[in-house]
Formats: structure tokens, C-alpha cells, sequence
């Protein structure tokens, strides 16, 4: 049988069995009045570890103070050399009340009936084990004893006195006549507590605390726990970590630990008490997300993101380069045209019962592009482009933003002409509202236009170039003259001694060809001068710095009609002019 070393107190080795049985029969001659009977060395077996204080003593056997303390009645139970007085003094010295817990007879087989609702089978240290009547080797009156030791659960070592006889230790093994009636737990010996059970840990809701069991002498061979808040056992609370739910919130938590070990009383430990429970950390399961388009008329929309334990409440907050847009907390934001360049975020605040806040804050948006001017109806250019002509914007219709401001920009040859109406000297520019355009000298041979901007802080400027279909032209004045010529001269006639006399008459036609807005003017000009019987002469000639000298000849006396032609340029248009001369006969 294995069998677990006494404490230090029981190490003296036993005496041998011969031994025993000597001291059994010597033991077994006395008759007590009141105590123990004993039984006959052939039927009860047991092994004496000492007898006697002395020898006990310097066997390592302690008799507790009882050799001077057994001068006294304890439990009102004679002084002196008896197994009741021993016993009802250790149960005292072990914390037990000084009064016996019944009233009656005080002998030894009396204990296991007045205390039967805490008297079992089972041996613990500091129990007293009881005899009934005649029980092993007791004799009527009974006998007790104290439980020094449980060495397991088929042996035991306890310590006794006997009336008229001596203190001593003993082994009793279960199975034999020896083997006690029963175990009185009046005050067992509990573990000695040496590391008190602690919980240090700050608790919060939801986080996982545990606590420090503690160790004990000897070591437990089972621990329970049972957490407590406010003094009220938490149901299921029963291992030693434990998170705190909501309904511990705001109280103070404790923990009774209970320690076992084979042969000794279970010891109940409570831990101090912790400081209230704080409110708990919320997990973010998943990060609230803002889409959509960061630009001007766009709308972003913010997702508020899942939180462990799922929560009670969540806002949003909207967020330009940090700074708090005030009055927006939905879902989905407006982009506005003053959040232009600034980046996006939203703060999700998420709320429950007995959980600090969490303020969650989304990845920012790329900084908000300006937004898109859009128009109902385009905007045209009408008008002819001729010097004197006027051109006409034909209004658009800003469709969005309707607060849009549209100016005007006169082009010349695709720069701005500056030029108004009250500015120019020949009243061409620009109308005070600008809608149209008078064209003038300067606008001569340059391609008109207009540059309409419509623009709006927060939107991209719009600019619309409207250019007229050809360069502004001008018309020619013509200033024609023809001046006659007659000459003539005699000569001979041939192969005679006569003479004749010989008339050429011829004009001299002049052109002048001036335009308004030109400094010169070049280009062709198409002369036809019709005799008098219908024949023409036709020559087309280059004007020389906007003039023209062409003598026609061999004309036939009378009237001649004199047609010129401007053939026109490009910014020059075509011009004629008509004159009639008369060549005399000589």
C-alpha cells in the first residue's frame, strides 16, 4: 500500500510490530471507566507510534500543550488522562467554541449522535474519529481520538489519551476492527493559505480578467472558483478567467476560491474586492469605408463600419482637412463648391451600454475636384462680317450652377480688341452690355470673335470661343477719270510726191481705288472702254499702291463708254465705277 509521509511532527520511525504487540496486550488489561474499552490484541490491529508525552516528544510527536492544558476541563469533560478532554481540547485549540455544542452525557459514544448531522465516513485531518459503545476496542463508554493525519483513505494516524492510561500516536488501517465508527467534522484542519488568491488585474466589461488561486500547504489537489459582483455569485462563473458582462458594470468583483486536499478541510478564500468594473473597449470588426465621387454636385456616402459586442447607437461626423463640417451627421454628404481641395473624412462614433465610445476615423478622399459648369443652351455668333456690320452673341443658358457669373471677351485675330463703343472714334467696339459688336477700321481683315466666361468659385471655369465664319471686309471707292487725246502729223504717202495727214486719237484712263480701313489697296482692276459702234476694248491691269494709269488707243472718234472693275481680295470686296468720254475728231 503506498502511503503519503506524516507531517514532520509524525517522522519518528514506528515501532516494530513486536513491540506493538506488546504495548496492545498491556493496553488491553486496563478497564476504563470512562473511555476507552479496548479490544483483544486477536481481533483489532493497530500500530503505536509512541506512548507517553516524554517519548512521544522525543519521537517528534507533539502533544499540542496538552500535557499542561490537561490540568483543565474542557467541554466539561474530566481533566487528566481522557480521550474526551483530549479531543475536546483540540477541538477548541483548533477554533471550536469552549462550550460543548450539546447538552447531555459528555462519553465518547454520545459524541456521534449529538453531532450526526456532521459526523460521515470520512477521515480529515483535524476531525475526531469516534467509537461507539464497545465499537473496535472501546469500551461502553466509547472512545475518540484526534485525526493527526489521513494518509489515504484506508489509513490514518491519529493521537488519543486514555482514562487511567497514558497520550499516544497511532496507526489504524481501514478493514479491521480498529477502523473508527465515523468522522466528527467539528473545525477540521483546513490548508494553510500560504499565497492568498488575488485578482490585480483592472476589470473592464468584455475583457478577460483572472485570477491567482493561491497555494497551500500541502499542495491542493483541487481548486474551484466562483466569481462574485457585488457580493451576489455571478451564475456559470466558474473558471478562473471570467469576462465581465454589462450587468457587472459599475460593480465590484470578488472571487471565492475553494482549495481541496485529500484528508484536510476544503479552505474558502475570498479575494479583496476589485475596483468597480469599468466600461468595456469596443472591437471594430469591420472599418467604416466613404465612396463615391469627391468632386463638386458629387455625394459621398459613408458605410459606419461593425463593432464586437454589436452597439446600440452610432453617429457620423463629416470631416474637410480636419475641420468639422458643421450640420451634416447622415450617411451621405453633398459635395459643396466651398470643400474644393480639401480631403474627406467621417468619424463613426459607436455607442452601447457600459462601452467607453469608439471614434472611428475613415481614410481621407483625394482633395475635391472643383465641379462641372453645364449648360441648357449653347451660346452663338451671328452677323455679317463687313466693316459698319454689327455682330450679335446669341445668348446660352447656364443650366447648373444658376448663380454662375458669364462675361464677354471680344476677339480680333484671336486677341482681345479692348474695344468699346464709347472709346472708339468711329463708334465701333463693343455695346455697354457687350452682347453685340459694331465692326470697324481696326477689325478690317482680322476674323472676329467673342470668348464668353462663365465661371463659379468651386467649379472649373467654362470658356466658350465663338469665331465668325470669315475676316471682316471692307468696300472700295473708285475714283475714275479718262481723258481724250488727239494728235496728228502729215506724212507722205508712199511711192507719190503726196502727203496725208495721219489722226490717232486714244484716252488715258486713271483709276484710284481707296477702302475704308486699308492704308492701300492691290488687287486687279478690269478695264472695258465701248466704242461708239460697240467694239470693246478689255484690259485687266494690277493696281500699283491702290493706282492705275492706262492709255487705250486707236479709238474712233465719239462718244466712248469707260467701265472699270474692282476684282476684289480678300478683305476688299469688289467695286466699279462707269464714266463716259468723247474723243473729238482731231
Amino acid at each position: 500500500m503506498l502511503r503519503v509521509q506524516p507531517p514532520r511532527h509524525l517522522l519518528a520511525p514506528r515501532l516494530s510490530a513486536v513491540l506493538a504487540s506488546v504495548i496492545s496486550l498491556v493496553t488491553a488489561a486496563v478497564l476504563l471507566a470512562v473511555g476507552v474499552q479496548t479490544a483483544s490484541p486477536a481481533s483489532a490491529t493497530t500500530t503505536y507510534l509512541c506512548t507517553g508525552y516524554v517519548a512521544c516528544a522525543q519521537a517528534g510527536y507533539t502533544h499540542h500543550g496538552y500535557k499542561k492544558a490537561g490540568s483543565k476541563m474542557w467541554w466539561r469533560m474530566y481533566s487528566g488522562h481522557n480521550c474526551t478532554n483530549y479531543v475536546a481540547y483540540m477541538m477548541v485549540k483548533s477554533g471550536a467554541s469552549s462550550e460543548r455544542p450539546w447538552t447531555g452525557s459528555g462519553n465518547a459514544y454520545n459524541w456521534g449522535v449529538q453531532l450526526s448531522d456532521i459526523t460521515d465516513s470520512t477521515p480529515r485531518v483535524g476531525a475526531v474519529a469516534w467509537y461507539k459503545a464497545n465499537g473496535g476496542w472501546a469500551g461502553s463508554s466509547g472512545h475518540v481520538a484526534y485525526v493527526e493525519q489521513v494518509v489515504s483513505a484506508t489509513e490514518i494516524i491519529v493521537s488519543e489519551d486514555n482514562w487511567g492510561g497514558d497520550f499516544d500516536y497511532r496507526v489504524v488501517e481501514k478493514g479491521t476492527s480498529g477502523w473508527p465508527d465515523g468522522f466528527i467534522h467539528v473545525n477540521d484542519t483546513p490548508l494553510t493559505v500560504d499565497t492568498a488568491p488575488t485578482v490585480t488585474a483592472t476589470p473592464a466589461v468584455g475583457q478577460k480578467i483572472t485570477v491567482d488561486p493561491g497555494t497551500y500547504t500541502p499542495a491542493a489537489d483541487e481548486v474551484s472558483i466562483q466569481w462574485y459582483a457585488a457580493g451576489k455569485k455571478i451564475e456559470g462563473a466558474t473558471s478562473a478567467s471570467y469576462k465581465p458582462t454589462t450587468e457587472q458594470w459599475k460593480k465590484r468583483l470578488s472571487v471565492r476560491v475553494t482549495a481541496k486536499a485529500s484528508g484536510f478541510a476544503r479552505t474558502v478564500t475570498d479575494t479583496d474586492k476589485t475596483v468597480a468594473v469599468r466600461k468595456g473597449t469596443l472591437a471594430v470588426k469591420n472599418q467604416p469605408v466613404v465612396s463615391g465621387t469627391a468632386q463638386v454636385d458629387g455625394t459621398l456616402t459613408t458605410t459606419t463600419g461593425t463593432y464586437s459586442p454589436a452597439v446600440s447607437d452610432k453617429t457620423i461626423h463629416w470631416y474637410a482637412d480636419g475641420t468639422l463640417i458643421k450640420g451634416e451627421t447622415s450617411k451621405k454628404l453633398a459635395v459643396t463648391p466651398e470643400l474644393v481641395d480639401t480631403k474627406i473624412t467621417a468619424k463613426v462614433t459607436a455607442t452601447t451600454e457600459a462601452y467607453k465610445a469608439e471614434k472611428t476615423l475613415t481614410t481621407s478622399t483625394a482633395n475635391v475636384a472643383p465641379g462641372v459648369i453645364r449648360l441648357g443652351k449653347d451660346y452663338t455668333l451671328s452677323g455679317t462680317s463687313s466693316v459698319g456690320d454689327k455682330l450679335a452673341i446669341g445668348e446660352g443658358v447656364v443650366e447648373w450652377p444658376t448663380d454662375a457669373t458669364v462675361t464677354y471677351q471680344w476677339l480680333r485675330g484671336g486677341t482681345a480688341s479692348g474695344a468699346r463703343a464709347s472709346t472708339s472714334s468711329d463708334g465701333s467696339g463693343a455695346s455697354n452690355d457687350s452682347l453685340s459688336y459694331l465692326l470697324g477700321a481696326k477689325d478690317v481683315g482680322k476674323t472676329m470673335g467673342v470668348r464668353i466666361t462663365i465661371a463659379r468659385a468651386g467649379y472649373t471655369t467654362r470658356t466658350v470661343d465663338l469665331a465668325a465664319t470669315s475676316i471682316v471686309t471692307t468696300t472700295p471707292v473708285l475714283d475714275l477719270t479718262a481723258t481724250p487725246k488727239v494728235t496728228t502729223r502729215t506724212v507722205k504717202v508712199a511711192g507719190t510726191k503726196k502727203t496725208k495727214t495721219v489722226v490717232k486719237r486714244k484716252v488715258i484712263v486713271r483709276v484710284g481705288v481707296t477702302a475704308y480701313g486699308r492704308r492701300t489697296v492691290n488687287g486687279r482692276v478690269r478695264v472695258t472702254l465701248t466704242q461708239p459702234d460697240g467694239e470693246q476694248q478689255v484690259s485687266t491691269v494690277r493696281l500699283v499702291d491702290g493706282k492705275l494709269r492706262l492709255p487705250v488707243t486707236d479709238l474712233p472718234r465719239g462718244k466712248q463708254t469707260v467701265q472699270v472693275d474692282y476684282l476684289g481680295t480678300t478683305v476688299v470686296t469688289a467695286g466699279s465705277a462707269r464714266t463716259t468720254v468723247r474723243v473729238p475728231a482731231s
